[in-house]
């Protein structure tokens, strides 16, 4: 979508007032594999053990402990564009392919008779970027076998 930090924040804060967990990332901040980390381990308040790594980004990224998480969780991500731009294509394969598994997981109820039970709840990513970079944004996730749906632009062909 064709927009910058100002309609992310708007959007995140909608979200939040429906009932989701939602948190506004910037891609601006994470151009590499340790920065994506960091914002992530900020932005959506991993634990403090979070360790910086693939393994406990999937961990952390599918299960945000005892956060009530409402109705789902929503990360809207604005200069999406930028999102690990000055690392390797296999960073982003990772991230998407984590944020697909996340997903899967989200969507599946936990009914155990525990105090972790949930329903199913949604993981929504929203990506945001300069009308300039839109195709660009699509095209990479597309690559990676992620599900967009793209609002209409007027007056735009991707």
């Amino acid at each position: 979508m064709n927009a910058g930090a100002d309609l992310g924040q708007q959007l995140t804060d909608y979200q939040k007032k429906e009932g989701y967990f939602s948190k506004r990332l910037r891609g601006n901040k994470m151009l590499s594999e340790e920065a994506l980390y960091d914002e992530f381990a900020a932005g959506m308040q991993f634990p403090y053990y979070f360790g910086y790594n693939p393994y406990a980004f999937n961990e952390c990224i599918s299960d945000l402990g005892d956060r009530e998480v409402g109705k789902g969780v929503c990360i809207t991500i604005t200069d999406a564009h930028l999102l690990l731009s000055e690392s390797p294509s296999d960073v982003f394969e990772f991230l998407a392919g984590s944020l697909r598994r996340a997903g899967r997981i989200w969507s599946t109820p936990i009914n155990e008779a525990q105090e972790w039970d949930r329903d199913a709840k949604p993981l929504i990513v929203t990506l945001l970027s300069p009308l300039e970079q839109y195709g660009e944004v699509i095209r990479r996730w597309s690559e990676q076998h992620i599900d967009l749906i793209q609002p209409p632009i007027p007056n735009h062909e991707v």
